[in-house]
Formats: C-alpha cells, sequence, structure tokens
C-alpha cells in the first residue's frame, strides 16, 4: 500500500511537542536570530523536539541531544504526525537530487511510495534523481556495514563538498559533522561536537606519534578516528583515517572535504600530526 503523510491541525509550538523537519536542511544557531553562529543543522525527516519558542523561534532538541534554535516556519510546514513518521518514513538517504526539493541529503528519512517516487513531510511527493541511493532502514546494515573499510568508501563520497561551519550534509560541513553523518548510517550514533565524540569513543591501541615518520607503536586502520587539538586548548578537530596516516577530513584550511597525510610537508599535515590527543575504533 502507498504511504500517505498524516496530516494534522496546525501544530501550536508549545514546549514538548514533537515537529519534523520539512526542507532539506533547516540550520539550528546558537540564539533566536539569523544572525546568531550556525550550530548544527536539522536534516529533512528528522524529528526534534521543541523546548522553548521566543516570537517566530523556535528552541528545539535533535535525535543527537544537541539544541538550538530554528525559525518556527519551517517547523510548522511540516503538519505531520511525528510518531506515524518514525514508523513510515523508512528510506534512509545517502544524498541524492530530487525534482522539486533540490537534496534528499545524506542521512534524510522519506516516505516510499509506488513507482519510486518518496513523500515528504509537507505532503509534497517527489521522484527522486536517483532511488538506488535511498535505502530502507531494514537494509541500511547490509548497504552500509559496520566496517573500517565501507566507512572510508562512505567518506570518500564526500571528497570537495565545502566546508561549512555548523553543517552535517553534503551541502555543507565541519569536521565532526562530517564524522557523524558518515558513522550515521553506517549504525554508529555520535554526538555532534568532536569533544563528545571522542568521549563517547574507546580508545584504539596504545600511544600514537607520526612525528618520527609515521613509524609510532600503533598505526590507525581504515575507519578508526583521529581527534586532534591544535589550539592546544582540547579537542576542536577530528578525521577519519583512510589508513595509516592518510586522512579525510572537513577542515577550514582546506576550505572543503580533502584528503592529507599526516606524515607529509603541508603545514595542515605538520600542524596536525603535532597535536593528535586520540585515536578512537568506532566499531
Amino acid at each position: 500500500m502507498t504511504a500517505t503523510v498524516d496530516q494534522v491541525a496546525e501544530p501550536e509550538l508549545l514546549p514538548g511537542r514533537e515537529l519534523v523537519i520539512p526542507v532539506g536542511v533547516a540550520p539550528i544557531r546558537a540564539s533566536p536570530s539569523h544572525r546568531a553562529e550556525r550550530l548544527t543543522d536539522g536534516v529533512l525527516g528528522e524529528v526534534v523536539r521543541v523546548l522553548d519558542v521566543d516570537r517566530t523561534w523556535v528552541r528545539t532538541r535533535g535525535p543527537d541531544g544537541y539544541e538550538g534554535w530554528c525559525p518556527g516556519g519551517p517547523l510548522l510546514a511540516g503538519r505531520v504526525d511525528a510518531d506515524r513518521w518514525r514508523e513510515t518514513a523508512t528510506l534512509v538517504s545517502l544524498g541524492t537530487a530530487a525534482s522539486g526539493l533540490g537534496r534528499i541529503p545524506w542521512g534524510a528519512r522519506v516516505r516510499p511510495l509506488e513507482g519510486g517516487r518518496v513523500e515528504l513531510p509537507d505532503g509534497r511527493r517527489v521522484e527522486p534523481a536517483e532511488p538506488g541511493r535511498l535505502v530502507d532502514s531494514a537494509e541500511l546494515g547490509g548497504r552500509c556495514p559496520r566496517d573500517g573499510e565501507a566507512v572510508v568508501r562512505s567518506a570518500l563520497e564526500w571528497l570537495d563538498v565545502p566546508y561549512v561551519w555548523g553543517g552535517r550534509t553534503e551541502l555543507g560541513t565541519d569536521c565532526s559533522g562530517l564524522v557523524q553523518s558518515v558513522l550515521g548510517v553506517h549504525g554508529v550514533a555520535l554526538p555532534r561536537d568532536s569533544h563528545a565524540q571522542r568521549a563517547a569513543l574507546p580508545d584504539a591501541g596504545g600511544p600514537l606519534s607520526v612525528l618520527d615518520g609515521g613509524r609510532g607503536r600503533d598505526v590507525p586502520e581504515p575507519g578508526d578516528l583521529l581527534f586532534f587539538a591544535p589550539e592546544g586548548r582540547g579537542i576542536t578537530h577530528v578525521a577519519l583515517s583512510i589508513g595509516g596516516w592518510k586522512i579525510v577530513h572537513a577542515a577550514a584550511s582546506n576550505g572543503r572535504v580533502a584528503t592529507d597525510d599526516l606524515t607529509g610537508d603541508r603545514s595542515v599535515a605538520r600542524l596536525l600530526a603535532g597535536s593528535i590527543v586520540a585515536c578512537t575504533r568506532p566499531f
């Protein structure tokens, strides 16, 4: 049978109410102002909880526990029963274009319809450009297994995505947004920020050092996460090992998602090589 959006009456923006993100990407900010720092993104199909309301702004908590302010208008467009949406929005996106929407970004959830079309939280029905990149949640583990080599392949699909502070989709991402989004489809739910990601994962092996040309006692395996404190004031950066000391990461110094070799001579590589504080294995 074809699923349909269960439209409900115009929702009141009351604390405790759950709403569904109906747009591709909804920037979440530190305070109720478009000038405020962008903390993270709400992604299409995510269910968020209303915590507070300030005029036309809503403070929300996302599935990862992250809180921030979102304009109320986009949230009100998603007039759908949140519990019903959780049950029936079974397709997870690995990133594809869609007519009438632009993007169904990485990690978004939509409802399947007959004929390859999908339904959005606001009732629109769109046709994805690459239906094969929408995977049923029950089959996601087969497509995106909990395996380091598979994680690396997913991360490399993000090459050249622009660096955007607070972003976590292929429209723009920061370092921890890349890691959270990529590992999320591989069955590893991580916090939003790099320091919290490190705290959530066990160490991988013993001490690491690349200052001796990469001949430290332990060498990262594909899919390991390396954490850095380049400013000397706690962890502020995370990268994913491609294998050994080659990494893929989103860095402002590169302006995009790129690969780097921590044994190389580039300035960003030298800075990061001298500031590794942990290596974790998410599987």
